[in-house]
């Protein structure tokens, strides 16, 4: 089937895209509104947001010490448990 801008209930998008979930989306020409008491939470949200931005996805060191641990036999891990766990969670 073949889409085109004519179809009945197909508009075009006129909502502006943001990049990040911080961007808020503002008109040509107007510069966004920020109260005082929101002046207040943005530093320490913005500091917290590059503090994550820093932070490796995965701990290497840590994936290697459980590894390891796994390894030497000094972690065991009851799999019946496990598999039980991860099928509740993707069926909630």
């Amino acid at each position: 089937m073949k889409i085109t801008r004519n179809e009945p209930g197909v508009a075009p998008v006129t909502k502006p895209v943001t990049t990040s979930l911080n961007d808020t989306p503002v008109a040509q020409g107007k510069t966004p509104v920020v109260k005082a008491d929101e002046q207040s939470v943005q530093g320490p949200m913005q500091a917290a947001a590059q503090q994550l931005r820093e932070m490796p996805e995965v701990d290497a060191t840590f994936v290697s010490a459980m590894q390891d641990a796994l390894k030497a036999g000094r972690l065991q891990v009851d799999t019946d448990t496990l598999a039980q766990a991860m099928m509740d969670f993707y069926r909630s």
